[in-house]
């Protein structure tokens, strides 16, 4: 029988949202160990993060006089994942863009730039540091851009490139670094959080998800799941969310729901009432997934 069909009769139960240090582990799970373990191919190494939890500290719009009106950086709250602020710029400028900068060094040859955003009425996001020596700013677009969600960047300076000009970022040293949002109108904004500037190979997986809850929304026919982020050297990425009627399933194309960056997750899809099991995988920046998490069993009755 359809859930909806059934709606008189639910109670939703629609406000579900805890605190990380509130969920239970996952049954059948164990705490994570204290340390990940990185594999013995794995270079990775930090240069410079900010996470904005406690500052935004040498974060600004470039202020320049050619730059009016200049973007206003903030702290806004809550971040990627419910983490306490994320760094918030409004007020597109002059080339109808907006986008915090800061004066920071790192190499352009096998480095990555790790970060985080959400836009509002944007229609692209762009990365871009300064050449001290040829004075130039060369550039790097994302991809596979995203309106209105979280969504984790990962971009090469070898490869960013000026305007008009041929050089690229390979064997040169930047200056600064700026992420900036394409904007579409004057309300446009730009959220950042978790910047990372990185060096070498990441090839250690995350570790799994092992606290997870889940509450049944029947009025919409939903179950909404949440689960805590596990550790990674560098950034996790996404999570890919898959469901089965079996406990005992292994994740696969024909198993998985959806994918987000966030650490929350409605499924829509029911149409009856049962026993449902969730698993979760982790990406990376790197794109290495963790194993995944034990199942998550929910129960969707009447």
């Amino acid at each position: 029988m359809s859930l909806n069909n059934l709606l008189p009769l639910a109670i939703a139960c629609v406000a579900f949202r805890l605190a990380a240090a509130e969920l239970p582990f996952i049954a059948g799970e164990e705490a994570a160990p204290e340390k990940l373990s990185a594999r013995a191919d794995d270079s990775a190494k930090v240069i410079k993060r900010w996470n904005f939890d406690e500052s935004l500290e040498g974060w600004d719009s470039e202020k320049m006089e050619e730059y009016k009106p200049w973007s206003k950086c903030e702290p806004s709250a809550p971040g990627l994942r419910n983490s306490a602020h994320a760094l918030k710029t409004t007020i597109p400028g002059t080339w109808n863009t907006l986008g915090p900068f800061i004066a920071v060094e790192y190499p352009g040859s096998g480095t990555h730039v790790t970060f985080a955003y959400k836009t509002t009425g944007a229609k692209g996001i762009i990365a871009q540091g300064r050449i001290t020596e040829i004075k130039k700013q060369l550039h790097g677009t994302s991809p596979a851009f995203r309106d209105g969600e979280w969504t984790v960047q990962t971009l090469e300076p070898e490869t960013w490139s000026p305007w008009s000009g041929n050089e690229l970022g390979k064997d040169r040293t930047f200056a600064t670094l700026m992420i900036y949002a394409e904007a579409t109108s004057p309300r446009t904004e730009l959220l950042l959080d978790d910047v990372v500037i990185w060096s070498g190979k990441d090839t250690t997986p995350p570790d799994r998800v092992r606290r997870g809850a889940a509450e049944v929304d029947l009025k919409a026919g939903d179950v909404v799941l949440q689960w805590v982020a596990p550790a990674d050297h560098i950034a996790i990425a996404k999570f890919e969310i898959h469901r089965s009627i079996s406990a005992e399933f292994t994740p696969n194309a024909k198993t998985l729901i959806g994918s987000t960056a966030e650490s929350h997750f409605r499924d829509g899809g029911l149409n009856n009432f049962g026993t449902y099991y969730y698993k979760f995988v982790a990406e990376d920046a790197a794109a290495n997934a963790s194993e995944a998490s034990q199942a998550l069993k929910v129960d969707v009755n009447e």
